[in-house]
């Protein structure tokens, strides 16, 4: 039968018509789909009165466009109109978009639709009392529902420290128990947060938080918050009282219940498969990225592949293939499918075909990929059911519209955008672009699939420009390769998941079947993001992704003419090549880095510490990995080394070993070398999983250990041998040393090269080993190249530095750190010792060439700054400069023009004025939550204030925001008869002034003590309106004591620490009857005319020198006296215990 015939035997009006052949694109519902986003994003977090003056403007405008089209359809219905009833060549002119009358009103109504629906959804998120509670961070107790599937966020090295996972899942508030002992019903959306612990490793009560389902009812007791942005979808952000198991109050609903086990099922089916597809097959299936590691999540984000690790509208589009057949064949008298083959007519296909879209959602969940996938299906699935004309492009844009007006925050989603503009991209560019190849003889398939894959990049990369401030050069040849298993691994995907209900040996087959495929996806992932030009970093921001469009643009625009001129088109694919590869020699002759010759370099891998020894052409010693793997690869990539005979790691912070899977990649190592002290635990743990995943053997340092590999030799200094000649008159460490920290076990070197430097490398040795080393080895010889131990911190020994008498001294810091790394001190007495010093966060990477008076030191610049989407949960600058600005405003300081010593005064003495010392959240039930942001959102927004973990934690933000380096030191106080408090017992800062004339030691949070910094370096009397104090050094252990009038108040360890370390302290306090914090209530607030203190019921004044207390009658002149004199406005007196003063 001919085509002709075929129509003619439809019975249709229009025939069974082919939509690639119907003539131009219906793009009427275009321009109201984008003026109802465009509407939506605009009103989202803007007040209510606002949106309401728009919505109703927009409909009176609409309304007086409208009415004369009104009036003349009433006349013609009154009339005839023969024009109303014909169809001719005006149709094809009427599928395109004019500017008239009616298409303007079209555009206002559904604008004021997205705005009315984007208004009404805000007014529903504040309503009822959980923005006020999470303003005020109240503790609630709650029912709610869960609303997602929970998911576990990414590790992230937080100092020298792993900072502690979370589980983090939506829900909706049902009922909510407040602070006042309010029981109110309501439906508010909340971000529910879990701690997790900061190994990452869940325990069983994090595993049942993992496994709980959408619909599941819970009740919990935790901590409000505001959420991190004013226009987010949460009205707050919730965070349970401890990691405990979740208290499950109601069951999820049979669809759920259903929907999960056929996930689980399809996980437990791929559980024998090889890591990458046991990890892939279910995200590419089911949206399931549970199992998928970060290091596999930035490869496929590197090659821009990660719109497979989520379920996608190709997987949507797979399934009603399989059903109905092609688009393109679904009206025609040739329909292909399952659906014809089984007897079932349109309407029928199009209803069962509706079912399976819904089923898709609920199993795969709501992403906007897949509601906008969704959407699309059901409005082509109507179409087909009505036997009315199709086409893909109204379909979307009526999907837009319809979504947007359902839920406005997917018009603030990146990616929906995404979603919308590759979808988009696919029906109107791709098809010419893949015939404009076909005219130039590239092959139909070929030229479809190339079509697409560049059309998509160039819609989709300049938002991705946006927020991940890069562009993949890789992206599609990788997406062309991938596409290849993308069909076979999601229809063996879902036969695995069908299987798995009825026949786990089957589906376990099937799944092995769609291993291969899956795998071959995930090889292309990671052989892509491993060349070394697979991703640029580019300028972020709307700025940077419009910047990228221009450029899209006028390459577009060349490689049409490109054809034409064979030996251009040549060069620009030689040159495209060379960009992606990077060979080495071109690399070095273009930036001049690494220098020829190069002996040893400083990897720039952030707040931690990689270097690098030369060893032999390609090969290289590892000393330390840094904190982030992809930093260490890239580095040894730019350095040329492909072999790494030996890899030692100094000691087990995060910051120094996270970055071994980078070092690992693609290279022989011949064995990694670590420290003999296993601490941080997790730590060690994970160097020798690693190390035993690579098939890698891991060796220790022995004290005095010597080696040679090529031209290099060196020496293990440090840890001391367990017995030293000696030892006792020296004070070195005897028999059974055990260092105080990870930092005094850094496995330290002295490293000879023949015709080269000799160099100190100190890992991050603390002044106390230090001074063991200059002990053991006091006549080391003179030093060329020194690496500066723990980033440059203030913490170093001066006998060390000016005995080694180091040429050139080495810092490798983060730029931005909140460490105030490195210190001016260290680096002003490294300069008097007549070192030139470099550092990473200014110089970038440093490579070292030559001896004697040829060593020469090659900075290589810094790195521009990236957000990447794997690190921009980071932080919010517009939010947090907000807070430090209400920070200042809230102790009545202005922002100082320097950071010096006059200024830290001024803040000190108008903290202690402002802010009051008091332990109310004890006893008000409250957690004591050691979280920067947390904690200066209680002194800000919450205007409390709290005890020293609390009050200097902040004080500490608000310092370095100001620009002042500040340390963390932690304190035991002496209590009675001179007995020390527990260990992380109090909180104080070391901070350094821009003016040099520190370092200071500030403390805002010890109560009744100093109104100004003490200088810390100061041994004698040290005058204060509070007394006179003095800081002595306790000769047995380096610490330091600080004295008021005579009296020890507290001992200071002269270490940095972070905030984490005082989460077992504080807890302690909270807790244990042997604090007196549980046993007291305390508020207490300096004044200029002394200190007012209330403690329970009495009000005790002190003025100058004088102390006058007031008994206070009843709980309501309590409460009055916090408001008054402090600022404290509470609805309820803290409980203290029985006898409590």
């Amino acid at each position: 039968m001919t085509r002709p015939e075929v129509h003619a035997a439809s019975g249709h009006r229009l025939g069974a018509s082919d939509p690639r052949q119907e003539g131009p694109a219906d793009l009427r519902l275009v321009p109201p789909a984008l003026a109802a986003w465009a509407a939506a994003a605009l009103a989202i977090g803007v007040p209510g009165w606002w949106t309401g003056l728009a919505v109703t403007v927009g409909i009176l405008v609409a309304g007086l466009l409208l009415a004369p089209a009104v009036a003349r359809a009433m006349r013609a219905r009154a009339g005839a109109d023969p024009a109303a009833d014909g169809e001719d060549a005006s149709s094809a002119r009427r599928l395109r978009p004019r500017l008239s009358a009616t298409a303007l009103a079209a555009m206002l109504l559904c604008g004021a639709a997205g705005a009315a629906s984007a208004g009404l959804h805000g007014a529903d998120l504040r309503r009822g009392p959980l923005p006020e509670w999470a303003d005020q961070y109240a503790h609630v107790t709650a029912e709610l529902t869960v609303t997602s599937d929970p998911r576990l966020t990414r590790p992230r090295v937080r100092g020298d420290q792993m900072a502690g996972r979370s589980v983090v899942l939506d829900a909706e508030v049902r009922r909510v128990t407040g602070p006042g002992g309010t029981v109110t019903a309501t439906r508010t959306p909340v971000l529910l947060i879990v701690r997790a612990g900061a190994s990452g490793e869940a325990g069983e009560s994090v595993a049942r938080w993992l496994r709980l389902l959408p619909s599941t009812r819970l009740q919990l007791a935790g901590r409000l918050a505001p959420p991190l942005n004013a226009d987010d979808r949460f009205a707050a952000v919730l965070r349970p009282d401890g990691a405990g198991q979740p208290r499950i109050t109601g069951p999820p609903t049979a669809l759920q219940r259903t929907a999960g086990g056929l996930r689980a099922g399809l996980r437990a089916a791929t559980d024998r498969l090889d890591p990458d597809a046991r990890a892939l097959l279910p995200g590419l299936v089911v949206g399931d990225t549970s199992r998928v590691n970060p290091d596999l999540q930035d490869a496929f984000e590197a090659t821009d592949l990660t719109h497979l690790l989520a379920v996608s509208g190709s997987n949507l589009t797979v399934v009603l293939i399989l059903l109905i057949g092609p688009p393109g064949t679904a009206l025609l008298a040739e329909r292909r499918g399952l659906a014809p083959r089984l007897g079932i007519t349109l309407r029928g296909a199009a209803l069962l075909g509706g079912g399976l879209t819904l089923a898709f959602v609920v199993l795969c969940r709501p992403e906007p990929s897949v509601l906008r996938a969704a959407a699309c299906g059901t409005v082509a699935l109507l179409a087909i059911g009505s036997g009315r004309r199709r086409s893909l492009l109204p379909a979307l844009a009526s999907a837009v519209l319809l979504l947007v007006l359902y839920d406005p925050w997917l018009a603030r989603s990146y990616g929906f955008l995404l979603s919308v503009l590759a979808t988009g991209s696919l029906l109107t560019i791709g098809p010419r672009w893949s015939a404009a190849l076909q005219h130039r003889g590239v092959s139909p398939r070929l030229a479809e699939a190339l079509g697409a894959a560049a059309a998509a990049q160039a819609v989709c990369a300049p938002v991705v420009a946006v927020f991940a401030a890069r562009v993949s050069l890789v992206a599609i040849p990788c997406n062309l390769v991938a596409e290849l298993a993308v069909a076979p691994a999601t229809v063996l995907g879902f036969a695995a998941l069908a299987a798995a209900q009825v026949a786990m040996p089957v589906a376990e087959l099937v799944a092995r079947c769609a291993g291969w495929p899956a795998g071959w996806i995930a090889s292309v992932a990671r052989t892509g993001a491993a060349l070394p030009g697979a991703e640029v970093a580019w300028p972020d921001g709307w700025m940077g992704g419009l910047l990228l469009a221009v450029v899209t643009g006028l390459v577009v625009l060349g490689a049409r003419r490109l054809p034409r001129h064979p030996w251009s088109a040549a060069g620009c694919t030689l040159l495209l090549l060379l960009a992606v590869l990077r060979p080495a020699p071109l690399t070095r002759a273009m930036s001049g880095w690494p220098p020829p010759g190069w002996t040893f370099a400083m990897c720039d891998v952030g707040q931690g510490d990689a270097t690098v020894l030369a060893a032999g052409e390609g090969s290289a010693v590892v000393i330390d990995a840094g904190p982030d793997p992809e930093l260490a690869d890239r580095c040894l990539r730019d350095l040329g080394v492909t072999r790494v005979p030996l890899i030692l790691l100094t000691h087990f912070h995060a910051d120094h070993v996270r970055g071994l899977p980078g070092v690992l990649r693609g290279r022989a190592v011949g064995a990694v070398q670590t420290t003999t002290y296993d601490e941080p635990w997790e730590q060690s743990v994970f160097v020798r999983r690693t190390t035993a995943a690579a098939g890698v053997h891991v060796i220790r340092a022995g004290p005095g250990e010597r080696r040679r590999v090529g031209r290099l030799a060196w020496q293990v200094l440090w840890p001391p041998a367990a017995r030293v000649s000696g030892a006792a008159g020296l004070g070195l460490p005897g028999p059974g040393y055990l260092p105080e920290g990870p930092n005094d076990a850094s496995v330290t070197l002295l490293v000879r090269i023949e015709d080269g430097p000799t160099l100190l490398l100190l890992g991050d040795l603390e002044p106390p080993a230090q001074r063991g080393l200059i002990r053991a080895f006091p006549a080391l010889p003179p030093i060329d190249v020194l690496k500066v131990a723990h980033h440059g911190s203030p913490h170093q020994h001066p006998g060390l530095l000016r005995g080694v008498r180091a040429r050139l001294a080495l810092i490798s810091v983060g730029a931005d750190n909140t460490y105030g790394h490195p210190s001016p001190r260290t680096v002003g007495a490294l300069r008097a010792g007549g070192a030139v010093v470099l550092r990473t966060d200014t110089d970038g990477a440093i490579a070292v060439t030559g001896a004697g008076r040829d060593l020469r030191a090659v900075p290589r610049g810094p790195d521009p700054p990236q957000r990447t989407g794997r690190d921009m949960a980071c932080r919010h600058p517009a939010r947090h400069t907000f807070l430090m600005d209400a920070y200042l405003r809230r102790i009545g300081a202005s922002r100082p023009r320097r950071a010096d010593a006059d200024a830290l005064r001024e803040l000190q003495l108008r903290h202690l004025q402002t802010v009051p010392f008091e332990n109310l959240s004890i006893h008000l039930g409250e957690d004591i939550v050691l979280e920067e942001k947390t904690l200066v959102a209680k002194i800000v927004e919450a205007r409390r204030g709290g005890f020293c973990y609390e009050l200097n934690g902040a004080f500490a933000a608000l310092l370095r925001d100001l620009g002042f380096g500040v340390s963390l030191l932690q304190g035991r106080v002496f209590g009675d008869g001179g007995r020390l408090g527990i260990p992380y017992d109090h909180l104080a800062l070391l901070v350094e002034t821009a003016d040099s004339t520190g370092p200071w030691l500030a403390d805002v949070g010890f109560g009744d003590h100093c109104h100004y910094p003490l200088a810390f370096d100061e041994r004698g009397d040290q005058e204060d309106p509070a007394g006179t104090f003095r800081i002595v050094e306790v000769s047995e252990s380096g610490d330091l004591d600080v004295h008021r009038d005579g009296k020890p108040q507290f001992r200071l360890d002269r270490r940095p620490r972070v905030l984490d370390d005082f989460r077992a302290g504080a807890w302690w306090h909270r807790t244990s009857p042997d604090s007196h914090f549980p046993r007291s209530v305390v508020c207490s607030r300096l004044n200029p005319e002394g200190r007012i203190t209330l403690s329970g019921r009495k009000l005790v004044t002190t003025v100058r020198g004088e102390r006058h207390e007031q008994p206070l009658p009843d709980d309501a002149a309590v409460l009055a006296a916090y408001r008054e004199h402090f600022g404290l406005v509470l609805d309820r007196l803290p409980s203290a215990p029985q006898g409590a003063t």
